[in-house]
């Protein structure tokens, strides 16, 4: 199994953050690294089970959804290489957030598991670049301000 994780902290309230990623659909938030984000299906973007194409590319399945936790976990479908349902099998990666310590900024997660058809390093550094890319952007919705 191979996995990878990666944090930011970002300087505003866990809420702003929440409802900025909540809805699965809405990828606006990741507008660097995500170009196209396109509904499968008629749910709701809060529901287990719905799916969204990314990109064109990249099929996602929400496979847990806990607003109260303020996390959310997703399975990849399929994906361009080398990421392909052959070079990949049950991958999963979560997101949570997590207040700080006084409440004003909210730490926020996604670690990201799966089994590879390889040790291939191209898998690897993909995941590990994807995710990097998804938290910066992120982290960029919420400029900190000025003193």
């Amino acid at each position: 199994m191979q996995y990878c994780f990666h944090s930011v902290v970002i300087p505003v309230p866990i809420d702003m953050v929440w409802e900025k990623i909540r809805n699965f659909y809405d990828l606006s938030w990741a507008k660097h690294f995500v170009q196209d984000c396109k509904v499968v299906g008629d749910a709701a973007g809060t529901e287990s089970g719905v799916r969204r194409l990314v990109d064109g590319a990249f099929e996602e399945v929400l496979i847990n959804y806990n607003p109260q936790d303020y996390y959310y976990t997703t399975c990849m479908a399929n994906g361009p290489p080398p990421v392909t349902s052959e070079q990949v099998k049950n991958y999963t990666s979560s997101i949570n957030l997590i207040p700080t310590k006084n409440n004003r900024g909210t730490y926020a997660k996604i670690c990201a598991h799966w089994e590879a058809s390889s040790e291939d390093q191209d898998t690897q550094l993909f995941f590990e670049d994807r995710n990097t890319l998804l938290l910066e952007d992120l982290a960029a919705n919420f400029p900190v301000a000025a003193e």
